[in-house]
């Protein structure tokens, strides 16, 4: 299963009907969730997930570490709120994208020390996952896919996945 994959059946077979479920009540309810699904999804020890690593002046929610060619082939921004502010996290996930440098990413347990420097696939794949009202700009696929093209961002590499938020009835069981 491709990255790319792995993030969209994640988020489309997991994340999304447990929001509709109730059983997401925050972000990092959902940051958690599709690391979860990350790692079962994506082979070990080839991938590693990681959360909320430290790439210079970022931090990015989820990225996905090849470990065998150290490089990072996936960086994913989650967003989870009704009207959702986004440009930031797509100016973010484009300058990660252009990015030339070397990241110390894996933790030396015995040292608590960071080593291993993974640099950016040319390849890596960019994603946003959005759960907003209906109406909310954020989950406008066009919208998505218009901002990372003014930023430079090649379509291939860029993933939105969005959810908007709709009311379900609920029945008594």
């Amino acid at each position: 299963m491709s990255v790319a994959s792995a993030f969209k059946a994640a988020w489309e077979d997991v994340c999304c009907p447990a929001y509709q479920k109730g059983e997401i009540n925050n972000e990092c309810t959902l940051h958690a969730m599709l690391y979860a699904e990350l790692r079962a999804r994506l082979p070990r020890p080839k991938y590693l997930v990681l959360c909320e690593p430290q790439l210079d002046n970022a931090i990015p929610d989820i990225v996905v570490l090849d470990t065998a060619d150290q490089t990072i082939v996936g960086i994913g921004e989650l967003k989870l709120d009704r009207y959702p502010k986004f440009k930031g996290d797509l100016e973010k996930l484009a300058r990660l994208a252009r990015s030339e440098a070397k990241f110390p990413l894996l933790l030396d347990p015995a040292q608590m020390q960071f080593h291993s420097n993974f640099g950016v696939s040319p390849n890596c794949v960019l994603t946003f996952g959005v759960i907003g009202a209906d109406d909310s700009e954020a989950v406008d696929e066009r919208t998505l896919l218009s901002k990372m093209d003014e930023h430079g961002v090649r379509a291939d590499r860029f993933v939105p996945l969005i959810h908007k938020a709709r009311a379900t009835s609920r029945t008594a069981s």
